[in-house]
């Protein structure tokens, strides 16, 4: 039940990290009407990649199952 990282996790890292960026960035904008919506699309966004490296970094197959429905 334990936690492999690979290396094609880096994408996932990365979209975190430019999702969270710009989801910083949108605070400024949250007044405007787009901005809170682009504000929950980003965190839309940092809740998908974060999900999926625990999907797919754990090997048990209930664990796998639990993550997969949570994402």
């Amino acid at each position: 039940m334990g936690f492999t990282f690979s290396i094609y996790y880096t994408p996932f890292i990365l979209a975190m990290i430019l999702s969270t960026i710009v989801m910083v960035y949108s605070l400024r904008y949250r007044r405007e009407p787009h901005g809170r919506a682009f504000f929950f699309l980003s965190l839309g966004g940092v809740w998908w990649a974060f999900f999926n490296i625990l999907e797919y970094g754990f090997n048990a197959l209930p664990v796998k199952i639990f993550w997969a429905n949570v994402e």
